[in-house]
């Protein structure tokens, strides 16, 4: 598979789709401090064999963008750009976010996949930071492109949304920074997951010009990703299967007559 390395660890997936009057845009999510810089870094292509531990599958018509962009641009997709040449793997440390819609997680990966209900729009860019930081660690990648699809999106009022992503927007450099400066020794997602609940917060610590609401944000963040370690961990058994050494979940069976009727009203929810 092709692969993408960047000299700045970043690279802007979006870059691959053709929007009406060549409109540039990124990702929601993508870091402020590391928009429009590309001419600053470079990017080479090579091949490679990893496990794919996501592939994130991109837009036609409405792509994923962030209200403030929203606001000022509309760009409409028509499909990859002409130079397109198939799914693209990003390399073990160089990152982008990816969304929770047109999404696929290699099932190991699900124990390190926490989205947060108190960090507004932000709920899966913040997921898929830390999803990013594992797969470095453990040499797996995250493809991105194919399948498309066409969002058609349901009424956003944008200010609003704008307000849900606010903290995000000044917060997500930091997040980055420390997530890249925990060391990880595990050698699965359940338990690098749990190496990064465990040192979040001293890697990531409150600025003094931070307003209470995005203390809290941090706050319920950190809190949060321990809760989820130890529901995994309280689960049921952990055992490690034999082909691959990953961490097994065999919880007790739960019946919930309401999770298809769940299911779709989130999947048509758009973003």
């Amino acid at each position: 598979m092709s692969s993408l390395p960047s000299t700045s660890g970043w690279f802007n997936v979006c870059s691959f789709l053709q929007a009406d009057d060549d409109v540039r845009f990124y990702h929601r999510g993508y870091p402020q401090k590391n928009r429009w810089r590309e001419h600053e870094h470079f990017i080479t292509e090579q091949r490679m064999a990893r496990r794919v531990a996501v592939n994130a599958g991109l837009w036609l018509d409405n792509p994923d963008i962030d209200a403030l962009t929203r606001i000022e641009r509309q760009p409409v997709v028509r499909g990859f750009k002409p130079s397109w040449k198939g799914n693209i793997a990003l390399q073990p440390g160089t990152w982008s976010p990816f969304n929770s819609q047109n999404t696929a997680l290699m099932r190991h990966v699900i124990p390190a996949y926490f989205l947060s209900p108190y960090v507004g729009r932000y709920d899966d860019i913040w997921a898929s930071y830390i999803v990013n930081r594992i797969a470095e660690h453990l040499g797996d990648v995250i493809t991105f492109g194919e399948p498309l699809v066409c969002q058609q999106r349901n009424p956003h009022d944008l200010w609003r949304d704008l307000d849900a992503e606010r903290n995000g927007m000044i917060l997500t450099d930091d997040l980055c920074h420390a997530l890249r400066s925990i060391p990880l020794t595990g050698s699965t997602y359940h338990e690098c997951f749990g190496e990064i609940a465990a040192h979040l917060p001293l890697a990531w610590t409150d600025r003094a010009n931070w307003t209470d609401s995005q203390r809290i944000w941090r706050l319920q963040l950190v809190e949060g990703l321990d809760i989820w370690h130890q529901t995994f961990e309280q689960l049921g058994e952990v055992t490690r299967t034999p082909e691959t050494g990953e961490p097994s979940f065999q919880p007790e069976p739960v019946s919930y007559d309401g999770f298809d009727r769940l299911a779709t009203t989130v999947s048509g929810n758009g973003r």
